[in-house]
């Protein structure tokens, strides 16, 4: 019987023998050989193959920049270019994929785009606290512009009245009774309903008398002959005259924003939405946020009906109200400042 033949290798003739090692090695006879090396590898892996990539990718420097813009600078432009160049550093690590960053893009995205909102949110919260109503020559409202109207912090004090308020004797009009310009309380009821009052009111351009309503407005009235009996208004500004629609005074601050210290409730407020030539009413900022500032109407004019209508003006509306109307502006200046100085000098009631 012939004897077995070795199967033939399948890879190739059988290894030879490996070498003897070189002098000086530490290798022993029978240890396997190292791999070959790599080519394009200064050494060959353990184990063979390619070695792993290792070493930190490039950081975008556009995202970078994106992101510092974007805090730094968190409304308007910033934002704007904080997502541009997050958009920017997305595309160039797309086309590259040595560069890196992709975590600081993102943050730099959503810092642009968070101020963008923010950005939005004030321009509509603007927009919506400064609507125009074009019925009333461009306003809708008639304010005191105090986020408290008329705080002590916010008026012109030359005399402070503390505690309750007394009610002042009908010769302060005259000049008896020291000038008060704020108060801590509002005043009691220190009128008669069923009386008459007018107030005589004499400013820099002539004068004006108001007829006074107490039998339909008697807190309001009330408010207004105890501010006029302590000299409240003599020597202050009118702040605000607009052509065609309104003048407004009653601020010892001459800014909108000042007011007596306290504040009280609306009444009397008018039926319809529009208040006749001559009405005399209270500006406020908002429902029973009556105080000094009042305002009177050069012409009919719609406006809502949030203000307390306490009289209107008998003598002066053919030459007195038309001669201050002319120094008003536009209602697009919000009729401030005018291009004369209206001052009242003093306001006089009458009572009958």
């Amino acid at each position: 019987m012939p004897e077995p033949q070795p199967e033939p290798n399948a890879w190739g003739p059988p290894p030879s023998a490996p070498p003897p090692p070189p002098p000086g090695s530490s290798a022993s006879p029978g240890s396997p050989a190292p791999p070959p090396p790599v080519p394009g590898y200064a050494f060959a892996p353990p184990g063979g193959g390619l070695p792993p990539i290792q070493g930190s990718r490039r950081t975008s420097g556009l995202a970078i920049a994106g992101l510092v813009l974007g805090v730094l600078w968190l409304c308007g432009l910033g934002s704007v270019l904080a997502v541009v160049f997050a958009l920017v550093a997305f595309s160039a690590m797309k086309r590259d994929t040595s560069l890196g960053g992709r975590g600081v893009a993102i943050a730099s995205l959503a810092v642009g785009i968070a101020g963008l909102l923010g950005t939005a949110g004030v321009i509509a919260l603007f927009m919506a606290t400064n609507v125009e109503s074009s019925d009333t020559g461009g306003f809708d409202r008639i304010g005191a512009e105090s986020s408290l109207a008329g705080t002590p912090a916010t008026t012109a004090v030359s005399s402070r009245l503390r505690g309750a308020t007394p009610c002042p004797p009908a010769a302060g009009a005259a000049g008896s009774t020291p000038r008060i310009v704020a108060f801590e309380q509002a005043p009691p009821m220190c009128i008669d309903p069923a009386r008459t009052y007018s107030a005589l009111v004499s400013t820099s351009l002539g004068n004006f008398t108001i007829a006074l309503d107490a039998a339909a407005a008697p807190r309001t009235v009330n408010n207004f002959v105890v501010l006029a009996r302590y000299r409240y208004f003599d020597g202050t500004v009118c702040h605000r005259v607009i052509r065609g629609f309104v003048l407004q005074c009653g601020d010892p601050t001459g800014t909108g924003t000042g007011g007596p210290g306290y504040t009280f409730a609306d009444e009397n407020l008018p039926a319809s939405d529009v208040y006749r030539r001559g009405s005399v009413a209270m500006a406020n900022i908002g429902p029973d946020t009556n105080g000094s500032q009042f305002f009177a109407m050069f012409a009919d004019s719609p406006l809502p009906a949030h203000y307390s209508v306490f009289g209107r003006v008998t003598d002066g509306l053919e030459f007195t109200l038309p001669a201050i109307e002319k120094v008003g502006v536009a209602p697009a200046d919000d009729g401030r400042p005018p291009s004369q100085t209206v001052t009242i000098r003093t306001v006089t009631i009458v009572e009958g």
